[in-house]
């Protein structure tokens, strides 16, 4: 039977996926006196700290704020991420490839 993990365990897994520069995170999840959640997230790089803290109605909501405003937070920073495009580079053997014609354009 596999096991399900957990809503924090799968938010810290998603952002060490995205951002592998990441060294430490600690998430912490509180239920207010008036039944809202606040989620907390407190994130290190190898040069800077990050924090998100966010009120939400509902546990989920919460948790979903603050890793938002984290990863947008890391976008900012321009932390590298897994997922980013990179310039397209034309490498020597396309440029081996193309030839001249006598006219002068290229072939």
């Amino acid at each position: 039977m596999k096991k399900e993990k957990s809503l924090l365990s799968l938010a810290k897994e998603n952002i060490y996926h995205l951002y592998p520069k990441v060294i430490s995170m600690d998430v912490d999840m509180i239920r207010l006196a008036n039944n809202h959640f606040r989620s907390k997230i407190v994130l290190k790089t190898k040069a800077k700290s990050f924090f998100a803290n966010k009120v939400a109605l509902n546990y989920k909501e919460s948790l979903d704020k603050s890793c938002q405003a984290i990863k947008k937070q890391l976008e900012r920073a321009k932390i590298d991420g897994v997922h980013q495009f990179k310039k397209e580079v034309i490498s020597e053997d396309e440029i081996d490839k193309l030839y001249y014609t006598d006219t002068g354009g290229e072939g």
